[in-house]
Order: C-alpha cells, then sequence, then structure tokens
C-alpha cells in the first residue's frame, strides 16, 4: 500500500486493521496535525572512544 493509498483510506477502518500509531499517520498524511514536536523524544547519544594494544601496557 503506497502513500496515496494509505491516505484515502478511512482512519477508523485503519486503526481497525493496524493501530492508533498508522491512523494518525494517515490523519497526518492527510493534513491533521496529530504528532508534535514535543512527542518525539530524541535517543540520547554517545562518544567512546576505545583504544586496544597489542602488548599490556603497564604504564600510563
Amino acid at each position: 500500500m503506497g502513500n496515496f493509498s494509505l491516505a484515502i483510506q478511512p482512519v477508523e477502518s485503519i486503526q481497525a486493521q493496524f493501530n492508533i500509531v498508522t491512523a494518525r499517520t494517515v490523519l497526518e498524511l492527510n493534513g491533521v496535525a496529530c504528532f508534535s514536536l514535543e512527542d518525539i523524544i530524541p535517543e540520547k547519544q554517545q562518544i567512546v572512544c576505545s583504544r586496544s594494544f597489542k602488548k599490556r601496557l603497564s604504564q600510563y
């Protein structure tokens, strides 16, 4: 099912067949705002620096 064919489906039938998130996606495709920017929480990111050496280090 492409974006256009999903957008023209009745929201009630989409929610019955799939879930509320898919129904909200259909509403969003039709111009109804369901998700605000605060609803989407970005995942935390980390920077890790790791090194390995051929021989065991005894001093730093």
